[in-house]
């Protein structure tokens, strides 16, 4: 499992997120993750007390009000709120929306852009015309 850190910095008025480490688990029930996690908050020297948000896919084993892990982090702290993961949304609405060719296309000539740019010789021009075209 990855755990992700996000929070505000107050100094330069802007959300930072950064992620933390993997954490292996030996089961995927709702109990071992919560623990996990809560391990992990432990070991990081995090206090859950000031815990607000919680982001998990949609699972059951995670999203379930009653016995799922963002119901047992809230057993801890009750000021949490859980979310579903943002990147997790997106990963489902893209591939879902790559039902439509148009779509589909996009991401292809997007995928060979990317494949294209991805030495070093060939970034360093990029980036050189990027800035000759749009000086800061």
């Amino acid at each position: 499992m990855s755990f992700g850190l996000r929070y505000f910095d107050q100094e330069q008025m802007k959300i930072c997120e950064h992620f933390l480490c993997f954490v292996p688990l030996t089961s995927t029930t709702s109990q071992s993750i919560s623990q996990a996690i809560l391990k992990t908050l432990k070991v990081l020297g995090l206090d859950v007390k000031y815990l607000r948000g919680q982001g998990y896919d949609g699972a059951r084993a995670m999203s379930g009000e009653f016995k799922g892990t963002q119901a047992r982090i809230i057993e801890h702290q009750p000021k949490v709120i859980y979310l579903h993961c943002m990147s997790h949304c997106l990963n489902l609405a893209i591939s879902d929306s790559c039902q439509v060719q148009g779509i589909r296309n996009c991401f292809g000539i997007i995928e060979k852009t990317f494949s294209f740019f991805h030495t070093a010789k060939r970034q360093e021009v990029l980036t050189k015309k990027i800035d000759e075209f749009c000086p800061e």
